[in-house]
Parts: structure tokens; C-alpha cells; sequence
């Protein structure tokens, strides 16, 4: 991993998501970008009377930005690590996929408010709509997570789709900073059904070279139920899934729109694509 990309509206769930960012640099020798995104319509007031012109606006953001990211490098842990920040006019999601892009990202690390448990609703649309805008692995922290070198690492599949080269190449960069050897794979199935075959097993350990995989079965009609039990159980503190077009993603999701997210509250989630 070489390459990070935090957005950041200022706020103690953003301030989240750099912590959590910084550990992973700091273990994986990655650069951090910090985005901020300034709206079209920020800082005009609608009768004129307050306006600022833009560009100066801008300015003062950056100033901010740059005060924000400093806050973090006092820590003397972070002091050689490589952080840029970028302040930009454009809407939120568009400028985080772009800048995403033109960075070549390994890894989207940002914040969320938490939720009531998968099977919930992220409260905010940004990170529901990086996730269906990008195809960029995408670190979700809750508010309440910590990072933890000893944090386990557990996968929701549904055998269908596999993670790209990339994808895996960052899932196992993230393992090795957290010092864990084994990612467990949780998949559900309808209480009646029987176990998929052992060949979907090596097939994705065969496609996950160098991750000990750890396949575990559970018999549930409620999907959402089922991986927020099986997180409780195994103490999992991190949720892998794989986002594709009406895959397992949106099986966990549906009840609400696909473009929010579900999730244990407590439990940061990690996006992969295929």
C-alpha cells in the first residue's frame, strides 16, 4: 500500500478516520492525502450581504486543512510521515472519487457516525455514495472504533464474486499492520441449505495466495442477523465485504437504498471490490 486518501469535513468522526489512517501509514510506509471538499454554493449567503468570494474562501479552508493536519503530526510517531493535503471546490463525492483517481489511491480511509447493527442505515449520504461511486478499497471508521495492532479481520462472501488483485493486496496490507495471520470467512445461508462445496473454498483460497483463510457456516434466513451474531461471537473487529452490482453487498442493504450503508456500529468495514 502506498497511497491513502482521507476526505475530511473537520469533524471527531473525520478526526477518527485519520487516526485509524495514520496507524496504517504508519505500519505500511503509506502517504496520506487529506481532501477537503468545499461546496459550490459554500460560503455565498443567499442575499449577498455576507458573500466571500470564493477564491478567498478556498484560502482560508486550506489554512484550516493544514492547521487540522498539523493537530495529528504532534504526535511524535507521525512526524516523518509523508501528508499533503488538498482543499477543492466541487461536490463531495465527485471530488473524493476523483481525487481518489488522480492520486491513485490504494485505500479511501474516512469517518461515519456508526449505525444500529447491520441490517442498519448509515446516517449520511457521503459515505453511501463513495462506496457506489468508486471502485477504491474504502475503509469505513465508526466514531467509537480504536485502532488495535491485534484487531481480527473477518470476510462476508457469498462465494460469487471475488476481490480484484487490488483489493486483496490491500486487505493483506492491513492484515500484516495489524499483526493478524488468519482472515475468517463468514458466509450464510438459508437455515435448510447445505454447505457450498468444498471447491468454492479453494477456489478462493487459491485466488487469496498468501492469507491463511479461516471458512466458517452459518444456517440463517436473516443475512444482517446472522454476521452481526457472528462478529459478536468470534470478537471480530473488523467487517470485510465485497461490493458488486446486486451481489451480497445488496443483500445486506435491502430494506433501505443500496447507496446506504449497513454495519456494526462498533465495527469498522472495509469495501473491496471485484
Amino acid at each position: 500500500m502506498k497511497r491513502i486518501l482521507v476526505p475530511t469535513d473537520f469533524s471527531k468522526c473525520a478526526g477518527k478516520a485519520m487516526s485509524y489512517a495514520l496507524e496504517i501509514a504508519l505500519h505500511t510506509n503509506a502517504e496520506i492525502l487529506c481532501l477537503h471538499s468545499i461546496s459550490p454554493y459554500e460560503g455565498v449567503d443567499v442575499d449577498g450581504s455576507g458573500l466571500l468570494w470564493i477564491r478567498e474562501y478556498q484560502e482560508a479552508k486550506a489554512k484550516t486543512l493544514n492547521t487540522w493536519v498539523k493537530k495529528f503530526k504532534r504526535d511524535a510517531r507521525f512526524k516523518e510521515l509523508n501528508i499533503t493535503t488538498k482543499c477543492n471546490i466541487g461536490f463531495t463525492v465527485t471530488d473524493i472519487k476523483e481525487s481518489a483517481k488522480s492520486f491513485n489511491a490504494d485505500l479511501i480511509v474516512m469517518g461515519t457516525t456508526g449505525a444500529t447493527g447491520v441490517g442498519g442505515m448509515l446516517f449520511g449520504s457521503v459515505a453511501g455514495g463513495v462506496i457506489s461511486a468508486t471502485t477504491t478499497p474504502t475503509f469505513l471508521v465508526p466514531i467509537s472504533a480504536k485502532f488495535d495492532i491485534l484487531n481480527n479481520f473477518a470476510l462476508a462472501t457469498d462465494f460469487q464474486n471475488q476481490c480484484s488483485k487490488e483489493s486483496i493486496e490491500v486487505m493483506n496490507d492491513l492484515l500484516n499492520a495489524h499483526k493478524q495471520s488468519t482472515l475468517k470467512v463468514v458466509h450464510v445461508l438459508p437455515e435448510k441449505a447445505k454447505n457450498p462445496p468444498t471447491q468454492k473454498e479453494k477456489d478462493m483460497q487459491q485466488k487469496m495466495k498468501g492469507i491463511n483463510l479461516e471458512f466458517t457456516y452459518m444456517h440463517d434466513e436473516n443475512v444482517p442477523r446472522a454476521i452481526n451474531n457472528f462478529l459478536d461471537v468470534s470478537k471480530t473487529k473488523v467487517l470485510c465485504v465485497i461490493s458488486h452490482h446486486h451481489g451480497y453487498l445488496h443483500k445486506l442493504f435491502k430494506g433501505s437504498t443500496t447507496k446506504k450503508l449497513a454495519f456494526q456500529a462498533h465495527t469498522p468495514m472495509l469495501v473491496l471490490f471485484d
